[in-house]
């Protein structure tokens, strides 16, 4: 698995407790959550990455998480990511474009369907 280390601090978040009256971080494992729609934006500072649920007909989509970073950290994260599908790839083959996927009438495996909301901006 390739992890940027400064980046897990966005992942894997703590949790405060006081115990015998001294503040001591407690380590909470993270709650994974499936997406199926993705929407990212950015100003001067920031990219605001938000991930959501889409199923079926719902013309409504159900955020799930909205991660904001410094610019110099999504940077960091498409090299990861870019690296990780690189990696993917290299072991099970090619992954297809969902759009290519969605002209041709075919839905992703393991997908219930659902409209497609891919932001292309």
């Amino acid at each position: 698995m390739l992890a940027l280390e400064a980046a897990w601090l966005f992942i894997e978040p703590s949790t405060s407790s006081m115990q015998d009256g001294v503040g001591k971080q407690e380590e909470s494992p993270a709650e994974g959550r499936y997406a199926n729609s993705f929407r990212i934006g950015h100003n001067a500072f920031e990219f605001n990455l938000e991930f959501a649920q889409l199923y079926g007909d719902s013309a409504r989509e159900r955020l799930v998480t909205r991660i904001i970073i410094t610019p110099a950290y999504a940077r960091e994260l498409l090299y990861v990511l870019q690296r990780s599908v690189q990696q993917y790839e290299d072991e099970f083959g090619p992954i297809p474009r969902l759009r290519d996927m969605a002209a041709k009438g075919r839905q992703p495996e393991g997908d219930s369907p659902r409209r497609s909301n891919l932001n292309t901006e």
